[in-house]
């Protein structure tokens, strides 16, 4: 059975590892060899599993107030600066993979936010002038 919901969080959680991953590849990195060769660096790579659900979280929450165009564009512009941020920041070791992470979905909470308060102040200015219906 098709559970959107459960793969949208599945996706949340594990898009941050798999864009790392992707990011390694075309530079001929061995992300396997790097996590044998030092623990701390497996520890960095484990911090994006609770830093990755941030992005996609705010954008689910902008989608929610009925902006979904806008939900998709930021997604797709904060995914790709999130992951190459937080492949920097792992040579800070964990504390750095997971401030960068913080610090890359801040901009889209705060437009959240903001679209929050507009979203509210169109629902009061349309119940204290309601349009005539006739």
């Amino acid at each position: 059975m098709f559970k959107p919901k459960l793969y949208f969080y599945l996706l949340a959680v594990f898009w941050l590892p798999l864009a790392v991953v992707l990011f390694t590849l075309p530079k001929g990195f061995n992300l396997l060899d790097i996590l044998d060769q030092d623990w701390r660096q497996g520890l960095a790579f484990a911090t994006l599993l609770p830093t990755s659900p941030l992005l996609p979280l705010a954008c689910r929450a902008i989608w929610r107030l009925g902006y979904r165009a806008s939900a998709v564009i930021v997604f797709v512009s904060f995914a790709p600066l999130t992951a190459g941020s937080t492949l920097l920041g792992g040579m800070h070791g964990a504390p750095g993979v997971f401030v960068l992470g913080l610090i890359c979905s801040l901009p889209v909470w705060l437009l959240y936010a903001a679209l929050r308060i507009i979203t509210k102040v169109r629902a009061q200015r349309a119940a204290k002038h309601p349009q005539s219906a006739g």
